[in-house]
């Protein structure tokens, strides 16, 4: 069987929806779930999602580096897009928010 939900798959669909879709809001999605259930948490989750621990263990992982890279500096796509979706004139507080929790994110996943 195919593994579909969960926070690796879903991080793994918004990677790309941030690229093609053009919505800050899937930025925000994004730092919304690490955010609210922790870097480390949502790390372990994706540690222990079957798409970790079997054959797409590759391609999962792929995708959530691209993820990261799209949060990797303030004037990437993500902390660009979160803070364009915030909207609430503390575009460089929120940018830094944003690269903060998905490098954090990333940093727990990859120890």
């Amino acid at each position: 069987a195919f593994p579909v939900a969960g926070v690796a798959s879903w991080l793994c669909l918004k990677a790309d929806a941030i690229m093609m879709r053009d919505k800050p809001k899937d930025a925000y999605d994004v730092v919304w779930v690490i955010s609210g259930l922790g870097p480390e948490a949502t790390a372990e989750r994706c540690s222990n999602s079957p798409l970790l621990l079997g054959p797409y263990r590759e391609e999962t992982i792929t995708q959530l580096g691209q993820l990261a890279e799209q949060f990797a500096h303030l004037d990437s796509i993500g902390p660009v897009s979160y803070a364009n979706f915030m909207d609430r004139g503390a575009a460089k507080a929120d940018a830094r928010y944003a690269a903060g929790a998905v490098t954090e994110f990333w940093r727990h996943l990859t120890r």
